[in-house]
């Protein structure tokens, strides 16, 4: 199979499944179906073809997406679509199962927040994203320089959830995206270096957690 058959298959063939329904037509979205070809094991037929391949992605998050999930969404006053945006950022964030919620409470409180500056999710695995589209590779830290990035994923420039999901998550972060810590008032997060993060609930305590983290 081809690469960019199969990339053009998955942007101009029409599915009919209702959690892709959602999807706005937006210019500034490059991959159509990116957050949604389902990560897992699976067995094709080698002379399948791009649609067969693309439907059993597109099958297995089926199975996966329960229908309860479609009404928690709605709680949320999120499309389908959002939830798999912001899953697909937790997925970027955090690798640690019990810090999943926590990293996804922190979005969801900046999003429901009445300060643009807090809007801006500032996640540098957008930051990420951007660079793996624009230049072909990520970067282990980033700059001040690449948060400036004019670019509609920069989440540090735009406020809310960017275009389009940035990977395809998993499930769990898809749980995390619907079920978030509702007794989290962490606004801020910082790597600690080893994989885990510090959360915090003020400006004044994150920049602290910057410093000390980035002096280690």
């Amino acid at each position: 199979m081809d690469k960019e058959d199969f990339i053009e298959a998955c942007n101009t063939e029409e599915f009919e499944y209702k959690f892709l329904k959602d999807i706005p037509d937006s210019p500034e979205r490059k991959n159509r179906l990116e957050g949604y070809l389902f990560p897992d094991t699976y067995f094709f037929d080698p002379k399948g073809g791009e649609r067969a391949i693309i439907e059993k992605f597109l099958d297995n998050f089926d199975a996966k997406f329960k229908p309860e999930f479609y009404e928690r969404a709605k709680e949320l006053n999120m499309t389908v679509d959002e939830v798999i945006i912001l899953a697909s950022i937790i997925e970027r964030e955090t690798a640690l199962p019990e810090e999943r919620a926590i990293v996804s409470s922190v979005f969801h409180n900046r999003l429901k927040s009445s300060n643009p500056e807090l809007k801006k999710l500032q996640s540098c695995a957008t930051v990420q994203y951007v660079l793996y589209n624009t230049q072909g590779k990520m970067k282990e830290k980033l700059s001040d320089e690449d948060t400036k990035i004019n670019h509609p994923y920069n989440t540090y420039l735009f406020e809310g959830l960017p275009p389009g999901p940035i990977c395809s998550p998993g499930l769990a972060a898809i749980e995390a995206a619907l079920y978030p810590d509702e007794e989290s008032e962490y606004l801020f997060f910082v790597a600690k270096g080893d994989g885990s993060h510090e959360f915090s609930k003020t400006l004044a305590e994150h920049l602290e957690a910057v410093k000390k983290y980035e002096a280690n």
